[in-house]
């Protein structure tokens, strides 16, 4: 009604303010965001993509990881035979490879397809179900896949250029961080594919990017996503938040949000690399938290000796730190760090200190570790111009300062 009344309307001023009062009046897109399972960091990525997408899109979120770790898991949503009533679109983010329902699946798929709720599907969500006996979730997705390539990285490279979901994406392709090439075996009739990447194994292009339209919903795919560096880029934010508007029709050819469905504008950006290797890193004695956790022998040396298959896990959970004593006030221009190997996510929010106090009650941070950090071996540089007799890594809340590497940098 507000449309077709704003239609009638004579003047370009009243045209304006109806505009603006379409806008003013937009309720939030209710996203429901169904995630779980195992082999990636759900919990992180949930962070990562709510608070990502929020800045690109007016979003109101509805949180499922009932799942919690299982991969095997059935969601008891699935009971209310209107479970998608509430919402204006699905994200499955999660990975249920071992649920082979057929009645469950075709279920809550069919209920896409008949009802027209849009869908977003990422990364190992197309691995999902994919024991079933049903080609129900296939279509949904647009294509089957069941393995993927070694990982790495890889160039990601448009193929549909005009599309508005593709507005914006660099025109010489994308290098994803640390991310997996699924192999497409399959891909049916209503999909769309946006971008593509070439397999070194399979020696192939394959669609990691694209639209599908599965009965009367819009879908939108990416197997692109494995790695939190990969979800936390801004490439990959941008464009699986234009896939979430587009999915709900509130997109402009140009690409941009319609009026009142912007997001908060306050989304994660891609940090700076810092170029270790024209660097010296220091050395010092180490210092720290003493101990660890059951007496396991991963003290606070195995973040110092430059191996990423050792770690240190620290008694106490909040509080812990690893640094070193350098002997003498030293200019700190980089660091370079990584997590413990499966609990990436203990680390966020750490920070990399120096100071010339040695209980570090003058402090100042040099960085401090976010999302984009945590997908392996992390390079940053150093803003401060201070110059510090000891450096280290503090731990967030719950962190048990589990770090695999903490390294130092001067000039």
């Amino acid at each position: 009604m507000k449309v077709f009344t704003c239609a009638l309307l004579a003047t370009a001023f009243l045209l304006i303010g109806c505009s603006a009062a379409q806008a003013d009046d937009a309720e939030p897109i209710r996203v429901l965001y169904i995630t779980g399972g195992g082999f990636h960091d759900y919990e992180g990525q949930k962070q990562i993509l709510t608070e990502g997408l929020g800045a690109r899109a007016n979003i109101e979120w509805t949180i499922d990881h009932e799942a919690g770790g299982d991969n095997a898991h059935k969601l008891s949503r699935y009971d209310d035979p209107e479970w998608y009533e509430p919402f204006d679109l699905v994200i499955y983010n999660m990975c249920f490879a071992s649920v082979s329902d057929v009645d469950y699946v075709e279920t809550f798929s069919r209920a896409h397809h008949d009802h027209g709720t849009p869908a977003l599907v990422l990364h190992c969500a197309m691995h999902s179900y994919r024991d079933a006996e049903t080609d129900d979730w296939d279509h949904l997705i647009g294509l089957d896949t069941y393995h993927h390539e070694p990982a790495g990285s890889f160039l990601v490279e448009g193929v549909a250029d005009e599309h508005p979901i593709m507005a914006g994406f660099p025109a010489d392709g994308w290098q994803t961080p640390q991310d997996e090439i699924y192999i497409v075996r399959e891909s049916f009739d209503q999909i769309t594919p946006l971008a593509t990447a070439y397999g070194e194994h399979t020696g192939e292009d394959h669609t990691v990017i694209w639209t599908n339209q599965y009965g009367k919903a819009r879908i939108f795919g990416t197997t692109v996503g494995h790695s939190n560096p990969t979800v936390a880029h801004p490439v990959f934010l941008d464009v699986v938040a234009r896939g979430l508007l587009w999915s709900v029709e509130k997109l402009d050819e140009q690409g941009d949000p319609l009026p009142g469905y912007e997001g908060t504008g306050e989304g994660l950006v891609e940090a700076e690399p810092f170029a270790y290797e024209a660097a010296e890193r220091v050395v010092g004695e180490s210092i720290g938290t003493e101990g660890a956790w059951g007496n396991s022998g991963n003290t606070r040396d195995k973040a110092l000796d430059g191996d990423t298959e050792t770690f240190f896990d620290a008694p106490e959970a909040d509080g812990a730190w690893v640094g070193l004593d350098l002997g003498e006030r030293t200019k700190i221009i980089g660091v370079r760090f990584a997590p413990r190997q499966g609990h990436a996510g203990r680390m966020v929010g750490g920070k990399l200190q120096g100071a010339n106090e040695a209980d570090f009650s003058d402090a100042v941070d040099l960085y401090s570790v976010g999302w984009q950090d945590i997908g392996g071996i992390t390079a940053r540089p150093v803003k401060s111009d201070g110059s510090f007799r000891y450096v280290r890594y503090l731990s967030p809340a719950s962190g048990h300062a589990n770090t695999a590497l903490v390294e130092f940098y001067s000039e």
